[in-house]
Parts: structure tokens; sequence; C-alpha cells
């Protein structure tokens, strides 16, 4: 450290405020410059003659307006609240929806015919093709006979 440097940082090593290997740094400058030690005992009687600083104890007055000026500070939200829940609950409820339904789908046998087969069937002669909203039989669509009771 150069001689200016370590005079800035006698202040804190009176006041006992410097690292450990800072203060063993300037505590040997010390022992080869007498003007640094001059400052650092000269510092020194300052702080006897005026004795060990001690902080006044705060008025309950002080303490008052002091709190009073503070802005109130806002309440925690709490846990449950319903925006937060909603916010948390439906995006996992339609992902568990999701998944439900497209168990369901992979559990339930459904009969895929494929297009080809359909225009490629050969049908009965004499038989019609009727359009309706119910399920084709597909024993009739390959030409397999309808069980009748």
């Amino acid at each position: 450290m150069d001689h200016k440097t370590i005079q800035d940082k006698l202040f804190l090593l009176a006041d006992g405020e410097l690292p450990e290997n800072e203060r063993q740094a300037i505590v040997s400058h010390l022992d080869d410059c007498g003007e640094c030690a001059g400052l650092i005992l000269q510092w020194r009687k300052v702080q006897e003659t005026l004795g060990p600083a001690s902080l006044p104890e705060p008025s309950e007055v002080f303490v008052f307006t002091v709190l009073d000026r503070l802005e109130p500070r806002r309440r925690p939200e709490p846990i449950l609240n319903p925006r937060r829940l909603a916010a948390w609950l439906l995006p996992r409820l339609s992902l568990g929806l999701t998944a439900l339904l497209i168990s369901l789908m992979l559990i339930r046998p459904q009969v895929v015919i494929a297009t080809e087969s359909l225009l490629l069937a050969r049908s009965p002669e004499g038989d019609s093709w009727e359009f309706s909203p119910e399920s084709p039989d597909v024993g009739l669509l390959f030409g397999q006979p309808r069980d009748t009771p």
C-alpha cells in the first residue's frame, strides 16, 4: 500500500474496523513511518479525551413519530386466495381430464374399417345401400349373413 492509502485507513485502524491482513500491513508501516505513527497517537489522544461514544436512548415521542411516518405494511395475501387457487387448480384439472379422456379412448375397443375395404367389399346382389345415422353392421359390409333371431 502507498503512504496516502495508509493515511486514509489510520482512523479505521484506531477504531478497530480493519480486516486482519490490512491491519498487519499498516502496523508494520507505523514502525517505519514517524508521520503516520504521530497521526495515530494524536487520534488516540482525541478518543481518550472525548471518551467512549454512547448512543442516546430514543424517546417514546421520537419512536411514535417515526412509526407514524412509515407506510403501513401490506398484509401478505392468504395462501388460499381464490385467484391463486384458480390459477393453480384449473390447468391441473384440465390436464387430468384430458389424460382421463385419452385413457378412456384407448381402453374402449373401436372397430376401425379402412376406406379401401369398404370400397372393394363385395356386396350381395340385390342389396341396396341405405344411409342411416346408426352404426353400420360390419358383417353386412363384408358379405356375411345377418344373424336373425
